[in-house]
C-alpha cells in the first residue's frame, strides 16, 4: 500500500490533449481522453470512461472503469466495476467486484463477493477468492477458486481447482464446460453432472487439496518476503544510525503504556487526518504524503519491536543490560521471532497490531524527546 501511494505520488500526468473532471473527491476521466502512459489516481469515487495505451492503477471508494486498457489493470477499493475491454491482467482488491468485459492475459480477484457477467471473456488464468462468487465467463486458461459459495455458468478452457470452505457448496449449471480436471477439496463430496467436465473430477477430502496448497504456499511466501524485507531495512538502519536505535528500543521498554497510547492515537488520527485532506482539492498532495509517511512510521516501528525482542533474549543467554546486546545479531534474531509470533494463527493479527502501535508510538515518544532537548539547548 505504501508503495502504490509512493506511485501515485510521484506519477505525472502523462496525458496527450486531456481534459479531467474532479470535484470533492470524485475523478471523471471523460471519453475524449487519450492517455500515452500510465495512469496513477487517487480518490473517493472514480470513472474512466477514457483511452489508455497502457497500465491504469487507482485507489478509491467507487471504481468503474469502461474505457479501453491497453495495459494491466490494478485497483484498491470498496465497489469496482469493469465493462470495458482490458488487453493486459487485471488485479483487484475490494469488497465487491463486477467484471462484464474481455481481458487479454489473467485475472486476480479478492473481494467478498464476485460478479463475472455473460460478457466476461478471460484469455488466459483466473484466480478468484471471495466468500460468493458467480462466475458467467469464458476462461481460456485455469480457474483457481477459493470461496464458501461459488456458481459456475461459463466455460473454463484448462483445470478448474477448487478450495471450498466448512459447508461450502459449488453449483455447475446446465451449458458449463471445464475443459480439462476438475480438482476440489470439500468436506462433503460434491455431485458432478455428466459431461461437465472434460478430464478427470479429482476429490480431496482433508486440506491436500491442490488449491489448499497453492494458498498455503501464498501465503508462506508472502511471510518469507515480508522478512527478506524487513530485515534488509534493519540492516540499513543498523548501519546508518547504530547510535540513535538503543534509545528508541529503551523508551519502548521503560514506557510501554505511554509508547503503546501514544501509537493507538497515531493510527487512528492518520487516516481520519488523510481523508479530511483528501476532501479538500488542494489538499491531496499532502495526505499522500502524509499517508506514505505515516505507513513508513508503521512499518519501521515494527522493526523496532523486532530489535527490542532481539535485545532482550540475546541479554538472557548473555546475561548483559538489553542495552548492551550487539545490535546486528540481535535485530537478525528478533525480526525472525517476531515473525514467528505474528504467523501464529488466531493471535498472530494481535501480536501485529501491538507491535504496530508500540513501535510507532516509541519512535513518536523518541522525536518529541529529542525536539524538547533540542529547545532547551537553544
Amino acid at each position: 500500500m505504501a508503495s502504490l501511494m509512493a506511485a501515485v505520488l510521484l506519477a505525472g500526468p502523462a496525458v496527450a490533449g486531456t481534459r479531467i473532471n474532479q470535484t470533492n473527491g470524485d475523478l471523471l476521466i471523460a471519453k475524449n481522453n487519450y492517455y500515452t502512459s500510465n495512469l496513477y489516481k487517487f480518490g473517493r469515487n472514480i470513472v474512466v470512461e477514457g483511452t489508455l495505451e497502457k497500465d491504469l492503477v487507482v485507489v478509491g471508494d467507487q471504481v468503474v472503469v469502461s474505457g479501453s486498457i491497453g495495459g494491466d489493470v490494478i485497483v484498491m477499493a470498496n465497489q469496482v466495476r469493469i465493462n470495458g475491454p482490458v488487453k493486459g491482467n487485471v488485479r483487484v482488491f475490494a469488497d465487491t467486484i463486477q467484471l462484464d468485459s474481455s481481458i487479454g492475459k489473467n485475472v486476480t480477484l479478492f473481494a467478498e463477493n464476485i460478479f463475472l457477467l455473460k460478457n466476461t471473456e478471460i484469455g488466459w488464468d483466473a484466480v478468484m477468492a471471495a466468500k460468493k462468487i458467480r462466475a458467467q465467463a469464458e476462461i481460456g486458461g485455469d480457474l483457481l477458486a477459493a470461496s464458501k459459495d461459488i456458481m459456475v455458468s461459463g466455460r473454463v478452457g484448462g483445470n478448474f481447482n477448487l478450495y471450498l470452505n466448512k459447508q461450502g457448496q459449488l453449483t455447475l449449471n446446465s451449458g458449463t464446460i471445464i475443459g480439462r480436471d476438475l480438482n476440489y477439496i470439500s468436506q462433503n463430496k460434491l455431485a458432478i453432472p455428466e459431461k461437465t467436465v472434460g478430464g478427470l473430477v479429482n476429490y480431496y477430502p482433508g486440506q491436500s487439496s491442490y488449491a489448499g496448497s497453492y494458498l498455503k504456499s501464498f501465503y508462506a511466501i508472502k511471510i518469507i518476503f515480508s522478512l527478506l524485507g524487513l530485515w534488509l531495512v534493519g540492516l540499513i538502519l543498523v548501519a546508518v544510525f547504530k547510535k540513535k536505535l538503543v534509545p528508541v528500543t529503551n523508551l519502548m521498554a521503560e514506557k510501554v503504556g505511554a509508547s503503546l497510547l501514544a501509537g493507538a492515537i497515531f493510527v487512528i488520527l492518520l487516516p481520519v487526518v488523510v481523508m479530511i485532506l483528501l476532501a479538500t482539492l488542494i489538499g491531496l498532495p499532502l495526505a499522500l504524503i502524509i499517508a506514505c509517511l505515516g505507513l513508513l512510521l508503521i512499518y519501521i516501528g515494527e522493526f523496532f519491536v523486532g530489535l527490542l525482542i532481539g535485545q532482550y533474549v540475546w541479554s538472557c543467554f548473555d546475561k548483559k543490560k538489553i542495552s548492551k546486546a550487539p545490535l546486528m545479531p540481535a535485530m537478525f534474531l528478533g525480526v525472525f521471532l517476531f515473525f514467528v509470533l505474528i504467523s501464529i494463527p488466531v493471535i498472530g493479527w494481535l501480536v501485529k497490531f501491538v507491535g504496530m502501535i508500540w513501535g510507532s508510538g516509541a519512535l513518536i515518544l523518541g522525536f518529541k524527546e529529542r525536539h524538547k532537548a533540542r529547545g532547551t539547548r537553544q
